[in-house]
């Protein structure tokens, strides 16, 4: 008891969602144990769980609590969507289509099924067919990682969401945890239609449900997704740079030219210039660059503002008839430029 309570209290120190999987586990344990009167196994599991608890309430103390966002970025959060509404402060209307939109849509993203109405109807199947057959412990520990992850989100301290607020990023991403469940149970369903529809009624459904995710896979493999692409073009810039160039970091690109710049061993002697945001500090950065033969500018823009703001800082330099632009590179969500200011 001792050592699974302990093993359970350390897991959550490596994934913070092991909290939802290993909640849903224990309270499933003790439910059963409850319903079938089982009073050893229930202080044996009751056990276990306060372990887990407090191991749960000293990360959420140490790392969790201080890392969940300002004020704003959670109210930004709120008003997108990315919290479950509470069902006793929120209009009913509202709640109610906030649920049954994420619920749908959860089956598109990051389930990847796309008949979201064929989905949700195997997934009811599958929770009738636990019910009917009685395996109380099977559904608690399916269903229960949603009902928590709900909880948390409803208190704002986690997102369940299938949007996302970064463009090259599908969303879905703070659910995939609970994408188990769901298949399991879709699994589950067909399995219970199997025994009461015609074999080519069943290959035809199956058909159906698994073509979205293979048109998906084979998609992906021909273009595959890629976010912030910024190695490459930091690579370049190592390789083709010369020594005592200056290069110039995009207020969201000096941690990954940090990382790179070390990986790739090099030698020559970059001067970098670290750009914080804002218009006036652009333009003022640019200006104290000016005089200099080459001067690299690296750019990352996963976000919106970023791109806008790399748009004005290009502008600003092109503007300048001074300047010369050397050299470039474009990747997605990363890019360098490199400009000789030395008539400026």
């Amino acid at each position: 008891v001792c050592f699974s309570g302990f093993f359970g209290a350390l897991s959550l120190w490596f994934s913070f969602l092991t909290i939802f999987v290993l909640g849903a586990v224990g309270l499933s344990l003790i439910l059963c144990s409850l319903l079938e009167r089982k009073k050893i196994d229930f202080i044996k599991y009751g056990i276990i769980a306060f372990l887990i608890l407090i191991s749960f309430l000293l990360i959420f103390y140490l790392v969790i609590n201080n890392s969940l966002g300002s004020d704003g970025q959670l109210a930004a959060w709120s008003r997108k969507g990315f919290f479950a509404p509470n069902p006793f402060t929120s209009s009913p209307k509202d709640t109610l289509l906030w649920y049954l939109e994420t619920f749908k849509n959860i089956f598109i993203n990051p389930g990847s099924l796309g008949v979201y109405g064929l989905s949700w109807v195997l997934f009811l199947c599958g929770c009738t067919q636990k019910i009917v057959q009685q395996k109380r412990f099977q559904l608690f520990v399916l269903v229960l990682p949603i009902v928590l992850a709900l909880i948390a989100s409803i208190l704002q301290k986690y997102t369940f969401t299938t949007s996302s607020s970064l463009t090259y990023i599908p969303g879905g991403r703070s659910l995939l945890f609970i994408l188990p469940s769901l298949l399991l149970l879709v699994a589950e369903g067909l399995d219970y239609l199997k025994r009461r529809i015609h074999k080519f009624v069943y290959i035809g459904i199956v058909f159906v449900l698994f073509l979205n995710p293979v048109l998906i896979g084979l998609k992906n493999l021909e273009n595959p997704i890629v976010g912030e692409n910024i190695r490459p073009v930091i690579e370049y810039i190592v390789d083709k740079s010369k020594s005592n160039d200056k290069v110039y970091l995009f207020y969201r690109t000096k941690h990954q030219f940090d990382y790179y710049q070390r990986r790739f061993q090099n030698s020559k002697n970059l001067e970098t210039i670290r750009g914080v945001g804002g218009k006036n500090s652009f333009v003022q950065d640019i200006e104290n660059l000016r005089g200099n033969s080459r001067v690299w500018f690296l750019f990352s823009y996963t976000l919106e503002r970023s791109l806008k703001d790399k748009e004005f800082t290009l502008d600003y330099i092109q503007s300048l008839e001074c300047s010369l632009e050397l050299d470039r590179l474009e990747k997605k969500g990363a890019s360098t430029y490199l400009y000789d200011l030395s008539k400026c």
